[in-house]
């Protein structure tokens, strides 16, 4: 088996109350889960909607005959936002041609508990 690497790419959503409320400018990095050296792949903001723009990654996996067979790799997900508790995903699993999306949901810290999402107020409260 030859390894290959092919792009894969990645779109990390951040929310609060229970998905409901998008969270902007929440701090994602991305790092390629390696044994002998972690390198970080992406490192970038959330927009108004709480989404990422499209992370593009170098993602190796097998080729056989020609024929593709991903078997992806192990990236860790790292979510932090002041007020919000920081969410670290490990071995979120990225394959080459195949765009990911990846959804966190973020939770107030206590000191926080009177903060309502932003931009879309309701009466729904967290």
């Amino acid at each position: 088996m030859d390894n290959a690497t092919q792009v894969g790419s990645l779109i990390v959503r951040a929310r609060t109350g229970y998905g409901l409320y998008p969270l902007e400018n929440a701090h994602v990095t991305v790092t390629l889960e390696d044994r002998e050296d972690s390198k970080v792949v992406a490192d970038v903001y959330t927009d108004n909607s709480g989404n990422t723009p499209i992370i593009k990654v170098a993602v190796e996996g097998n080729n056989r005959k020609g024929e593709y067979y991903p078997t992806g790799q192990d990236f860790t997900v790292e979510v932090a936002k002041d007020g919000y508790q920081t969410v670290i995903l490990y071995g979120v699993k990225l394959y080459p041609g195949v765009e990911t999306s990846q959804t966190v949901l973020m939770a107030l810290l206590p000191d926080n508990q009177g903060i309502k999402p932003q931009p879309y107020d309701t009466e729904i409260m967290i």
